[in-house]
């Protein structure tokens, strides 16, 4: 019988999974592809955003190799049990954002104070660049203060509009 063993760095909580299908994710398992004397091959499924650090194997085998294709390996010469381990990463990427421009369409408009007072109502919460750009006055989390700021901003008073209108990068 062959395992994976998956680690993700974003739950930090590894997992075995039996495999059944050529195919592996967090939420899909299946047989490998057996082929050859004792040869195993697998793909690897991975969600957007994340990207294959290391594919590691212990147990009968005697080496797991990169097939040149796509997020597919191979281990040869099974004798034995043998435990898959790949480790993945999300991809993080820095992104310049408009303080105030929480919808990220470039402008500051009364539909960025829409959409904070959405998210302080929990009708449609705010995430990465989007939460980053909705923390006008900086104070680390959204609420109807931050609205606020924005509507003094766009009344173009001189002060009280915190970080309106300011570019930062944003780590996504």
């Amino acid at each position: 019988m062959f395992f994976l063993s998956r680690s993700d760095t974003i739950s930090n909580k590894p997992f075995n999974i039996c495999c059944r299908k050529s195919s592996l994710s967090a939420y899909d398992s299946g047989d490998p592809v057996i082929t050859g004397d004792g040869q195993v091959n697998f793909t690897v499924v991975l969600k957007d955003g994340y990207t294959i650090s290391s594919v590691t194997a212990s147990g009968g085998y005697k080496n797991v190799k990169d097939t040149g294709v796509a997020n597919t390996y191979r281990v040869t010469k099974v004798t034995g049990a043998v435990t898959i381990t790949v480790t993945t990463e999300k991809n993080e990427t820095t992104q310049t954002v408009l303080i105030g421009d929480t919808n990220l369409d470039g402008i500051i408009s009364i539909k960025d104070v829409t959409a904070i007072q959405r998210h302080c109502a929990e009708f449609e919460l705010l995430t990465g660049a989007a939460e980053a750009a909705a923390d006008t006055d900086g104070d680390g989390s959204i609420t109807i203060a931050d609205a606020t700021c924005i509507q003094l901003y766009l009344a173009e008073f001189s002060e009280g509009y915190g970080s309106c209108g300011q570019t930062v990068g944003v780590t996504v």
